[in-house]
Formats: structure tokens, sequence, C-alpha cells
């Protein structure tokens, strides 16, 4: 007797169409299908899943939706669902259905950004959106007061910008970016400075020279310096001045104002060489007395050292305290506000910056401030004394870095 076996049938027969295919749009980046399961005689292995006749997805005969996240906003797809067995068998295809995508919407901006420039670049940190489907943010830079551009996009809250220049004042916005593409309104904007090529501008220990009684002559120490340092020398004095100007063999007088009544502020520099006496005599055309503060500051340009001054006096019926420079325009980025006041009352004073020198002598006080690199802009400074007085001097001396 002969045995044969027989040949295994081949499976020819595809499985059922898929039914009662439906579809929705959630958002404006995604298009959600769901459908009733297909029979087969041996087992149905997955789904094909197409879009306006194009394949573009398959999922496992374990699942009946499919979430299509490559679709745009504002837009209207057909889709169809076909079922495949193991022996590759395709069913005819599903029931059409039709998923418009709605509008993208904008996300909420991001908020507090800030801007903090280091040796050679600017750290940008801001609040997140508090929009679910953020998934980035762009980073907008520009000039100062300018136009702002694209400038790199992020993932977290956070920036690097490694390419901005030294010396060069920037205006920094960033917005959010939500799925599908939508992008907020701007962030607020932060400004900030980069810093010079060197180190940048630092103001060494100041010193105080008092003049208790009125002379035409006064010996002013000179803080310690370097060779190239700038000295700046602010001169408070009072008492029957009002005609006299103060002068010093190779000191450049930056400032001198007047207040009628005899009050004085004045601001000398010099650019210090290897040598130079540790005090200065100043001369004036008629007795005075008053406060001199002289500080050292490094890395001040050596070709234009001051970028702007300016000084005023004021008089007032009534004693105020708080007193204010005349408001001054920087042209460059990383300047340091250099500002001086002078009362005629002897008092201690206070302001934002920080504090230089602050000293008093007879019937005057006098203080001296000096800002962080500022970018470039207008600036005024205003100090409070602890007395009140019916007249003030002062003045604003931008020092350009270089």
């Amino acid at each position: 007797m002969v045995c044969t076996t027989a040949a295994p049938v081949p499976d020819t027969s595809p499985p059922s169409a898929p039914g009662q295919l439906t579809g929705s749009a959630p958002n404006s980046s995604e298009a959600d299908l769901s459908w009733a399961a297909s029979t087969d005689n041996v087992a149905v292995s997955g789904y094909q899943v197409f879009r306006g006749g194009t394949l573009v997805g398959n999922v496992p005969a374990s699942s009946l939706t499919y979430q299509d996240t490559t679709v745009a906003a504002s837009a209207t797809y057909s889709y169809t669902v076909k079922a495949v067995d193991a022996a590759a068998n395709v069913s005819a295809a599903s029931n059409s259905v039709s998923v418009t995508t709605p509008a993208a919407t904008a996300p909420s901006p991001p908020s507090n950004l800030t801007a903090t420039p280091g040796a050679t670049s600017v750290d940008l940190a801001w609040t997140a959106s508090t929009s679910p489907d953020v998934t980035g943010y762009n980073i907008y830079r520009g000039p100062h007061n300018g136009t702002l551009t694209l400038l790199s996009s992020s993932g977290t809250t956070a920036f690097n910008d490694a390419t901005a220049s030294p010396g060069t004042s920037y205006d920094y916005q960033v917005t959010a970016v939500a799925t599908g593409g939508a992008e907020s309104v701007r962030s607020n904007t932060a400004t900030t400075n980069t810093a010079t090529t060197g180190t940048g501008i630092t103001a060494g220990q100041a010193k105080v020279t008092q003049v208790g009684t009125a002379s035409t002559s006064w010996t002013v120490t000179l803080p310690t310096f370097a060779p190239g340092d700038l000295v700046v020398v602010w001169l408070g004095n009072n008492l029957g001045s009002t005609a006299g100007t103060p002068a010093s063999p190779g000191w450049t007088k930056q400032t001198s104002t007047n207040e009628s009544s005899g009050l004085k502020g004045t601001f000398l520099t010099r650019r210090m060489a290897s040598g130079d006496p540790t005090s200065i005599p100043v001369t004036w055309s008629s007795a005075t007395l008053g406060v001199a503060e002289a500080t050292a500051f490094t890395g001040v340009s050596s070709t234009s050292p001051v970028d702007v001054a300016g000084g005023q006096a004021e008089a007032s019926t009534t004693a105020v305290a708080s007193h204010s420079t005349p408001t001054v325009t920087t042209s460059t980025a990383g300047d340091v506000l250099v500002s001086g006041f002078t009362t005629d009352k002897a008092g201690a004073w206070t302001a934002t910056d920080p504090e230089l020198a602050d000293a008093a002598s007879g019937a005057v006080s006098a203080a001296t401030y000096a800002s962080a690199p500022a970018p470039a802009g207008s600036y005024s400074r205003t100090a409070t004394a602890d007395i009140g007085s019916v007249k003030a001097v002062s003045a604003l001396l931008a020092l350009r870095a270089g």
C-alpha cells in the first residue's frame, strides 16, 4: 500500500471589509479614525489606512483606531481602511469618511523673558506658555529699538545665544509654537548689551578729600591706579565759587555746573601713566570748601573715553531731598554711567546704582555712583539725601568701554 499526503490548500479568501468607519479632528493637526472589525476564514492580521487613496499607516488586528498626525490645519481629507490576513489577502475598502481639521489655535505667549549677558553669549530664560499643546519656542533677536527677526528655536524655556557680537545692544522676544505650527504673539521684550572685547569697565576703591576751610588751593588725594586707568574726580564745593573754575594740569574738565548761590559740581578726568603723582592740586579763583571724590576705572576706551556728559543746577523755594541729573543719550552699548551729586547741606546719600563715595565737609555733601554697563539709550540718575536742600548740582558722565 502506498500512502500519500495531500498538498495544503492555499488561503485565497480575503477578509471582509471593515465597517462603520468614522473620523473626527480633535485639533488642527490630528485626524482620529475608528472602525468595526473585519472577519476572515483564518484570521485578520492587520489593517491598512488610506488617505486620498494613498497608504498612510498600518495597524495590528488588535487595534481598530488610527491617529493621523500628518494633517494640516483647515484641510479636508478622505479616508478608507482595508483588512489584511496572514496570506496577504486584502479586503475591499471600507466606507469612505471625510475629516476636516479646524483652524489652528494660537497658544498663549511665554512671559517673564530675561536676557543675561555673559562673556561671549547671552542667556535667555522665560516662563512657559500655559497652553497644553506647545511643542517649542521661537526666539527673535534684533538691535535695540530695531526690527527683530527669527534667530532660532528651543524645546525648553531657556536658550543660549552664542552668536551675539561683543559690545552690542540687543532686544529679544520669544513665541510659543503649538502642535500644527500655530504661533503665539510675542513675549515681553528683554534688552541687554553684550560685553565689549576685553574685561569691560570696572571701578576701583574711591578716595575722598574733605576741605573744611575755604581755600583757593586744594590737594586732592588720588586712588590707587594702574597705567592706562581713567581717573574720574567729582568736585563738590560751596562758598563764593560761582565764578571760580577748578584747574589742574593734565586734567580734562568734562562738566562744570554752577548754582546761582555759589554751589558747584565738576567732573575732571585723566588717563593715568606710570609715575603719575598720588595727589593733584586743584586751584580756584575764589576760596571755597567742599569734597573731592576720586575713582580709578579700568577698561575705559583709550581713544574716546567719554561718550557723553551733562550737568545741571537745581534751585527750589522749599527744601527737597531727591535730586536728579540731566538726561543724556549714549551712542554705544556698554557705557558705565558715573553720576555726581552735591548739595549745601551735610548729609548722607542713597541711590540705586552702586556707590563710589559719600562724604560731607562743612555745609557741603557730595556723592558719586557708577552703574552697570547699560544699553545705548537716554538716561538720568537720581539720588536722595537724608536732609532736604533748596539747591543742588548734579552731573552724569557716560564712560565708553574699550
